[in-house]
């Protein structure tokens, strides 16, 4: 789906996209080590602990959380490249 990539070619933003469109499907009050397993399932190259470590970054990067503030900041995300939310 998304291509082979390796720890050292830094994360592709259509990783970014992947994890945050899961996350947001999956739900934030379900998101533990089994959900980044599911994620990193579908990006080669990827282990949970990858996933994980990356969306605590982009979640403190775009302000993205559980608080309805964090699932605005995540909706409008999101919602910049074209995929709207489902609430």
């Amino acid at each position: 789906m998304f291509g082979t990539c390796h720890v050292n070619d830094g994360w592709h933003p259509d990783e970014d996209l992947c994890i945050l469109v899961m996350w947001s499907k999956i739900g934030s009050n379900d998101w533990n080590r089994c959900s980044a397993a599911r994620i990193s399932a579908v990006l080669p190259g990827r282990s949970p602990d990858d996933v994980i470590a990356r969306f605590e970054r982009l979640a403190q990067q775009h302000g993205i959380g559980n608080s309805p503030d964090g699932r605005r900041a995540l909706d409008n995300l999101l919602h910049s490249v074209g995929i709207e939310s489902e609430a």
